[in-house]
């Protein structure tokens, strides 16, 4: 058998916990990006109901990836200061802002952002919604593991603050 012809071992752990509310429950969008989604209410038939918060989690997000010997994220802004990438991303989706702060638990860089992004809702008014999510690079190869918090909407912050406050400390709590 050649070299060639031999399927890689892509199986690795990563020796990081967090804690997703119990009262969230984990379904999988039938897409081809293997979405993972933990809700508070079940899944409709592709995405969670836009009144609830919900997680989403995926191994490689598209166009995002980890640069080992320069310690830097590929593909979206590592830090505010990081100006030429967050002003195309700025550009491209119009979001806000909120927070970017670069972390190693456990050895593993992370990266932690707070976005306001806007979207146009069904009567064509544009509203506004929060996104939290964490970038977590495992150190195999150039892989990412991306974790989104959407809010509800309308955004429910006294709701949904404390629920992502809760989320993001149980890295902390790491060894």
């Amino acid at each position: 058998m050649s070299a060639c012809s031999r399927t890689p071992n892509l199986s690795f752990e990563v020796p990081i916990s967090f804690e997703i509310p119990q009262d969230y429950v984990w379904c999988q969008t039938p897409d081809d990006n293997n979405t993972y989604f933990w809700t508070s209410q079940g899944c409709g038939s592709f995405f969670p109901p836009k009144d609830t918060s919900y997680f989403q989690a995926r191994l490689n997000p598209a166009g995002v990836s980890y640069d080992f010997q320069n310690d830097k994220f590929i593909g979206i802004p590592n830090n505010t200061d990081d100006l030429k990438d967050i002003s195309l991303f700025l550009d491209e989706t119009g979001a806000k802002i909120h927070r970017m702060e670069r972390k190693n638990i456990g050895g593993f860089p992370m990266l932690i952002s707070e976005w306001e992004l806007s979207y146009v809702d069904t009567d064509e008014v544009t509203k506004t919604t929060r996104v939290n999510r964490i970038l977590i690079a495992p150190l195999v190869d150039t892989n990412v593991i991306w974790i989104q918090f959407d809010f509800a909407l309308p955004t429910n912050l006294e709701k949904d603050i404390p629920i992502w406050e809760h989320f993001e400390s149980s890295f902390e709590r790491n060894p």
